[in-house]
């Protein structure tokens, strides 16, 4: 049993998919299909974030040529924004993106603080799927 399988029984994402498969079985689909979607599609939302994170660290260390304390604490920040206003409303986090964007332009790192934009974007996509498969 791999390390991620074993995660997946800890948090009980398994037993969840072990009462989703008898709604199946009782409507005539394939249990073990859809437990592998719900699976691949969080190691693939979770790849998308990580490679997203990396993207956008290299990106603001060589491109915009800021330090690394600064890179990390705004990937960190950005996490940590998309998850406490995951449930928010879109209008507000549009707001947030143009924010972010804006003040690129004033402090003078526009192409960093909106990859930052576009990161934060990605984060809440990826929170938002994690909650329909979960």
């Amino acid at each position: 049993m791999s390390g991620l399988e074993k995660k997946e029984k800890e948090i009980g994402l398994v037993d969840l998919n072990k009462q989703e498969s008898e709604k199946e079985k009782k409507s005539g689909t394939v249990p073990g299909r859809t437990i592998e979607r719900q699976k691949n599609t969080i190691r693939t939302t979770v790849v998308v974030v990580a490679g997203c994170s990396l993207l956008l660290l290299l990106a603001g260390i060589k491109l915009c040529e800021m330090s690394l304390p600064v890179v990390c604490a705004v990937i960190v920040i950005q996490g940590i924004l998309a998850a406490a206003l995951n449930d928010s409303k879109l209008w507000l986090h549009i707001s947030i993106m143009a924010a972010e964007v804006v003040m690129g332009f004033v402090f003078g790192h526009a192409l960093f603080l909106s990859l930052a934009a576009v990161y934060y974007f990605v984060v809440l996509v990826a929170l938002k799927l994690f909650g329909l498969e979960s």
